[in-house]
């Protein structure tokens, strides 16, 4: 087996030391087929991806130095070259072997970067000609930057259905989708016509990790959930057997004088909770959320940068979530819960006051 890989730094159009190659030399157990897959291609310093390209030209060489490429060391190779490829349909067209094990790695950590993304896969899983997953879904990621993810969870509702539909879905016993890991960092929208369309879409599914966040800087005061999903992103995750961690930043909540359901969300076997940059959301429900008897499985809650009212006003601390237990829990609550401060105002909110 040989691997060369050429690795020179980026450079213009003109520069013909801009160019990459990645060979791989290997054979097909049966028959001996010998193979030698290689590829050049003049790189935009735009494209550059780790720096380096996977070739897509394949020729056939009987070279005596080739030898057999162990399945094992070729899926370590493309899961760490497909995820950062620009073009991820060049590594599929290398040859059979490289296409299927490809496809195994794309549906196993499935990502999406558009609505219209999540919408092409639906319709290519979907009717007479539907295409078939090489496996079962563990991962689901979806960013989806700015402002651009109108429609994205009627799309995740549809592609959900499909996977289900699909007969390797690995499915739980309540029928929804079993996922590892589900990670959302897009925005949803207060002037949605239909908020209920984020249950609808989560409600199908079944993760261990749940995150959903802002795809903006960690130090921007954004809402990334907004007060009429929040809601009903509670419902679904409530409807959740198997999570065990859950990340939610980035939220708003209706002002407590607005009426609102129960604020936190209860799941059978939560372990870790962590809450950032959260908006309207008092020390009393938190408190109401931990003295629970459905949390009995929680290790640890962190809240950052949690407040009671607008992010003009105080963080929510720990003495404010603890004043509402009574003096008998306190010390398990304690051990529960971190608060803990990440961002400060220039000017305003709490940034002078001591606790």
């Amino acid at each position: 087996m040989a691997i060369i890989l050429h690795h020179a730094p980026p450079s213009s159009r003109k520069s013909s030391s801009a160019r990459r190659r990645l060979v791989v030399a290997g054979g097909v157990n049966k028959d001996h087929v010998r193979y030698r897959a290689s590829g050049r291609r003049r790189c935009d310093p735009d494209e550059e991806t780790m720096g380096f390209r996977l070739g897509v030209f394949l020729s056939f060489s009987p070279t005596p130095m080739t030898t057999v490429l162990p399945t094992e060391i070729l899926i370590d190779i493309l899961a760490y070259a497909i995820p950062e490829h620009p073009h991820v349909t060049s590594i599929l067209q290398v040859n059979s072997i490289f296409l299927e094990l490809s496809r195994s790695i794309l549906h196993h950590r499935l990502r999406f970067g558009s609505v219209s993304q999540v919408e092409r896969f639906a319709r290519a899983f979907s009717g007479p000609s539907a295409c078939r997953l090489a496996c079962s879904p563990r991962h689901v990621t979806v960013v989806v930057p700015g402002d651009r993810s109108d429609g994205i969870f009627p799309a995740l509702d549809e592609a959900f259905a499909r996977i289900l539909d699909d007969p390797v879905a690995k499915r739980t016993e309540h029928g929804k989708l079993e996922l590892d890991q589900f990670r959302l960092i897009l925005h949803s929208h207060q002037d949605d016509p239909r908020p209920e369309s984020v249950y609808n879409a989560l409600q199908r599914v079944d993760p261990t990790h749940f995150l959903w966040t802002a795809p903006a800087a960690p130090h921007r005061y954004t809402t990334a959930i907004v007060a009429k999903c929040t809601p009903h992103l509670f419902a679904a995750i409530s409807s959740w057997t198997r999570l065990r961690d859950l990340t939610l930043t980035n939220m708003a909540f209706f002002p407590p004088t607005a009426k609102s359901p129960q604020p936190l969300p209860i799941t059978p076997h939560l372990e870790s909770f962590y809450l950032g940059q959260v908006v309207f959301l008092a020390g009393t429900s938190i408190a109401a959320y931990l003295l629970s008897g459905s949390t009995k499985t929680l290790q640890t809650m962190t809240l950052v940068d949690v407040f009671g009212q607008s992010i003009w006003g105080p963080r929510v601390n720990k003495d404010h979530v603890l004043s509402a237990v009574p003096e008998d829990a306190r010390d398990a609550v304690g051990e529960i819960l971190t608060v803990a401060t990440k961002t400060e105002r220039i000017i305003g909110g709490d940034r002078y006051t001591e606790w």
